[in-house]
């Protein structure tokens, strides 16, 4: 039996949502990706013992989106040292209590919390967070989202809702952070959700089990038309949501992507009246509902047909309700009569005119690439589609590279040199643990410290011998391997500060050998700061050890490494004046330390190396080539670009080229004109010429 027409052109929309990055391997590489970068993120935390978990939701983390979509990265930050209580009997000790109220007050999925067991002191001073109810009770207001941001080193992030939204920096996407509060245990109206027998085979008894053991949380934020706006508290069920999205087959996987796709192209071009979680919701209620054995490959139209029938029926009755709280309605004042009857008339068209819809949709070139798969006259503009789902998992590559640069970047601003081996240790303890996400993490992170650690170690040692110790030694070699080369130039740092050049230059000859294997393929990664990412074709696992072969971190030196640092960098932790210090971002630490990229650090050791080996041709070289390096923004993504400039200005000025000298410095200061060492360089040359005259 022939195809119908509807099959034909699932499997051709299949095999464009493939190219586009909606394989079950892309799909499975973007959720092992992000949880991942979850555990990475939560390790830190669990070792400084901050008080919070990090857990990332949403498109990303589920392998839900494509690079067209442009999906922010959700991150819930939950605020463990508060308690939400069911009732009394879940109190715990040395934790600041609340109580969750549901009433006939409180809108559908949405409570009210009680404060108990704060003392009126506690209470008297944060008075703009509570409000007292007619029974005398004391309510926690939801409006103390940045209160309890602040706790936790979130200031200066724009408040959107329950929302803390940092900038889209260049190079970085859109990040949304949700701080919320853990409850004890699942609220009475959603175990009537678990206990409840499912419609059909999804989802599963077995499945309800694993959802009833993930935490459920409350999120300061109150229901559309609340007259209680500042009071109401969302109950969130965001772990137990991702995994039933995570038991769901690829089918259902590209139902839900289509229908954002429909949503943003189409839907909502004359308002936000419709949201994802709406569709992801629509989507469950379809897989519970509908015959499991339609959700394959050549039903693609017929299953995304189905979706936006449930979906007009929701807009149609006004009513979306919430899978696990049924009772509550997610349309309730999203849109008045005449937009909805709107959105049913567009919804119609999307019935009976799905190919063309689709067809027109431009994200990701959908469309076109759709309208060359079933042969109709289209030609790309540059004869071949790149591939975006390559991009999509360079894409991957560089999330868990940023978030384990984060990771450490945490961990060195806690550092002191008497914790560096309690941090190292409890790394190691993760390298050792059965859960693989962990031990990933931990082997990524403990050979970072590891080298952090031996150059303290090694500081001191040729402060007082002029020697890298052997103890020293063993800990670099444990971290050689961290990166392509961030770990080795540190090793070799510390042998030019104890003046062993023939080793240094065989350190940079290998780093230079790694480089030169994959160049158009190594990532530079650097989180001191924001900057642009330029994507290369990588190809990855994630739970495979990929990082020591395509990434090149940044180069972080603490002051107690500062004997492991040739002179020309150590003017880099002293960037900041008195009058600078208002202009660092909160997460500005970093400017204490001395932070170079990889690529220039190599060839400035180099120039150093050649001029103590004497090999003056190579050392002017190498000086012309770092020069050209650091001076066209266009030839390298370095993120410390004034550090590289401020280095080079330095070998000039050692080469009695002061002009040069003077424009790398002021080139320096235009990239960055608060927190920068170009100020004393300047200062120190003007005052030498002004000497010599």
């Amino acid at each position: 039996m022939s195809m119908g027409s509807d099959e034909k052109i699932s499997l051709k929309l299949v095999e464009v949502l493939k190219e586009i990055g909606l394989s079950e391997q892309t799909v499975l590489k973007m959720r092992n990706t992000y949880i991942l970068s979850e555990t990475l993120d939560n390790i830190p935390s669990k070792i400084l013992n901050t008080g919070e978990k990090t857990y990332m939701f949403g498109s990303n983390t589920e392998g839900t989106t494509t690079c067209g979509l442009e999906s922010d990265v959700d991150t819930l930050l939950c605020i463990k040292f508060y308690n939400v209580m069911q009732h009394t009997s879940e109190f715990k000790l040395n934790m600041l209590q609340n109580l969750m109220m549901i009433n006939s007050e409180a809108s559908p999925g949405y409570c009210f919390l009680q404060i108990a067991g704060y003392d009126d002191s506690v209470i008297l001073s944060n008075p703009i967070n509570t409000y007292k109810d007619k029974a005398g009770r004391t309510l926690l207001k939801n409006t103390m989202n940045n209160y309890a941001a602040g706790m936790v080193g979130l200031k200066g992030m724009d408040v959107h809702g329950p929302s803390l939204a940092s900038n889209a920096y260049l190079g970085y996407r859109a990040e949304d952070t949700v701080t919320a509060f853990p409850c004890t245990s699942w609220p009475k109206v959603a175990q009537s959700w678990l206990s409840a027998p499912s419609k059909g085979q999804w989802p599963s008894g077995e499945l309800k089990k694993v959802c009833a053991n993930k935490k459920c949380f409350v999120v300061p934020v109150a229901s559309r038309g609340s007259k209680y706006r500042d009071l109401e508290w969302r109950i969130s069920f965001s772990l137990a949501e991702r995994y039933l999205m995570f038991s769901l087959n690829i089918t259902q996987i590209r139902c839900y992507v289509l229908m954002k796709m429909i949503l943003k192209s189409y839907l909502n071009l004359e308002g936000d009246f419709l949201s994802s979680y709406m569709c992801k919701t629509v989507l469950f209620h379809c897989v519970e509902n509908e015959d499991p054995n339609i959700w394959q490959e050549q039903n693609q139209i017929k299953c995304l047909n189905y979706c936006c029938k449930k979906l007009k029926e929701f807009v149609r009755d006004r009513n979306c309700p919430h899978f696990i709280l049924r009772e509550n309605n997610l349309m309730l004042h999203r849109f008045s009569t005449n937009d909805g009857t709107k959105i049913l008339s567009k919804l119609e068209n999307i019935l009976s005119n799905t190919c063309e819809i689709l067809l027109s949709i431009k994200i990701d070139d959908l469309g076109n690439r759709l309208k060359q798969k079933l042969n109709k006259v289209y030609r790309p503009i540059n004869g071949q589609y790149p591939s975006a789902a390559m991009e999509s998992e360079c894409r991957l590559l560089i999330e868990i590279a940023s978030t384990v640069s984060d990771a450490h970047k945490m961990l060195l601003s806690h550092a002191t040199p008497n914790t560096m081996f309690k941090t190292l240790f409890a790394l190691l303890g993760y390298c050792k643990h059965s859960n693989c996400f962990k031990k990933t993490a931990g082997y990524y992170l403990a050979s970072l410290f590891c080298t952090s650690t031996a150059m303290t170690i090694a500081s001191s040692h040729i402060c007082l011998e002029k020697q890298v110790s052997r103890e020293a030694l063993f800990w670099i070699k444990a971290g050689l391997n961290s990166d392509v080369a961030s770990s080795r130039l540190k090793l070799a740092s510390a042998l030019y500060s104890s003046g062993h050049a023939q080793e240094v230059n065989k350190v940079l000859d290998d780093t230079a050998n790694l480089y030169a294997k994959g160049f158009f393929k190594v990532q530079p990664m650097c989180n001191c700061d924001s900057y642009p990412y330029l994507c290369r074709s990588i190809e990855f696992d994630v739970c495979e050890i990929q990082i020591q072969n395509v990434i090149a971190f940044c180069v972080r030196f603490l002051p107690y490494e500062i004997n492991c640092i040739p002179k020309e960098l150590r003017y880099e932790m002293f960037r900041t004046t008195k009058g600078d210090q208002p202009y660092r971002r909160v997460d500005g630490y970093w400017m204490d330390w001395a932070a170079v990229d990889s690529y220039p650090f190599l060839y400035f050791l180099y120039y150093k190396t050649f001029g103590c080996l004497q090999l003056r041709e190579y050392q002017l070289q190498t000086l012309n080539y770092l020069h050209l390096q650091a001076t066209e923004m266009y030839t390298l993504n370095l993120a410390h670009r004034e550090t590289a400039l401020n280095l080079v200005g330095q070998l000039m000025e050692q080469e009695n080229r002061v002009t040069t000298a003077f424009q790398c410095y002021l080139q320096s200061l235009k990239i960055r004109d608060r927190n920068n060492a170009a100020k004393w360089h300047i200062c120190r040359l003007l005052a030498e010429l002004i000497a010599g005259y």
